[in-house]
């Protein structure tokens, strides 16, 4: 296929209907460079302006972010602050164990492999002024009952279900480690190397880049339900071209879109609950920029001349597990358009993992509300009350 072919294709996925998007763009690498680039359609829409989709249009990258949470894993496990066979407990502050299985240590490998016996419930963001091990106590209003554990026969180590709550928990671990918040360290340390001016709070963004923000979108009629007909209506970054005012963000629960609650960072205790920065999904990052990260894969962890990781980390991250491998190029395939992000569903489908083979390791803080949810353009929105402590 030529390139007239390619671009001529791409094209033709843009549309009202069916499974057309309101925009997408493209990137290809072969034998180390790019090759190929395309960007059309819009990425945002406000009555009857629009603004055009290109290849540096900024987004919330999903489950693609849980990539740069590994980077950032990686990072400390080369410096020697931790290894990726720790009992995440010694991190926590607390002991977490799978009820049915007390003697088996959760490890951060576990997490970030999805592996850990842990799973998402209805809510995995919770206000920064709780702690993570509201998840894990009965009684809590987060512990929904123990449905942060999985069933009784699908051990830590051994069973695989996709978890976005292993990195909220991982991006806490880094903090305990760290001493800094999950999203400035990781913009310290990776981002920066990588030329990536991206962010999980888009108050944070250099106005220039909150300007390049794109929102994602649906077909909604005035409930809130999927109408073919109906007008796209946006669902996440939805802002109206206003920046929200820095230092504040708002909870990220797609199993519960009336849990979205914006709070002020400014008194958040490190460590204590980087759910708060979905470090499973919150990144804010271009194509562009996404084309530095292959390139870093492609130069063995460096880019621009400049180490960013050892080899030795990309062959940990990639190397096993043919389960963990085929979701991770899922994830990666999707941030192609903005309707795709609104579509990604990570609803766990288990299934044992390799047995004998590690898997991939992808694969008084009392917060103030500065806003409750607000019925968008998306529908009808209602605003849970949360308890914050």
């Amino acid at each position: 296929m030529n390139r007239t072919d390619w671009d001529a294709y791409f094209a033709s996925l843009i549309g009202d209907t069916g499974t057309g998007v309101p925009g997408l763009a493209v990137l290809a690498y072969a034998d180390g460079r790019e090759v190929y680039r395309f960007a059309a359609g819009v990425r945002r829409v406000d009555g009857e302006r629009s603004w055009p989709m290109t290849v540096d249009s900024r987004f919330r990258m999903a489950s693609v972010s849980k990539m740069f949470t590994v980077f950032t894993l990686m990072e400390l496990a080369e410096a020697g602050k931790l290894s990726l066979d720790d009992d995440v407990s010694q991190y926590l502050g607390f002991r977490l164990r799978h009820p049915s299985y007390p003697d088996v240590p959760i490890t951060l490998r576990m997490l970030a492999s999805h592996t850990s016996g842990l799973r998402d419930g209805r809510v995995y963001s919770i206000p920064p002024s709780v702690r993570v091990k509201a998840f894990f106590t009965p009684g809590s209003p987060y512990w929904e009952d123990g449905a942060h554990f999985a069933p009784a026969g699908q051990a830590p180590g051994i069973y695989f279900t996709y978890c976005n709550l292993n990195y909220g928990l991982l991006g806490t671990v880094i903090e305990a480690v760290t001493g800094q918040r999950f999203d400035r360290y990781q913009k310290a340390h990776i981002l920066a190397a990588l030329d990536c001016r991206a962010d999980y709070v888009p108050g944070n963004l250099e106005a220039a880049e909150f300007a390049k923000l794109g929102t994602v979108y649906l077909k909604r009629d005035s409930q809130g339900r999927w109408d073919e007909q109906g007008p796209w209506q946006g669902t996440i970054d939805d802002f109206g071209g206003v920046q929200p005012e820095r230092e504040a963000l708002a909870l990220q629960n797609p199993y519960a879109q009336d849990v979205c609650q914006t709070y002020d960072l400014a008194a958040y205790r490190p460590g204590t609950n980087a759910t708060i920065f979905s470090p499973q999904g919150g990144l804010r990052l271009s194509l562009e920029e996404l084309g530095h990260v292959l390139a870093m894969m492609i130069q063995g962890g460096r880019y621009q001349d400049r180490p960013v990781l050892a080899p030795s980390s990309l062959q940990a991250m990639f190397s096993l597990s043919g389960s963990m491998t085929a979701t991770m190029a899922i994830r990666v395939a999707r941030p192609c358009s903005p309707m795709a992000w609104a579509n990604s569903s990570s609803t766990a489908r288990g299934r044992p993992a390799v047995a004998a083979r590690r898997p991939s390791i992808y694969g008084a803080t009392r917060a103030r509300p500065l806003a409750s949810c607000q019925a968008s353009s998306s529908g009808s929105g209602r605003a849970a009350a949360l308890p914050t402590s």
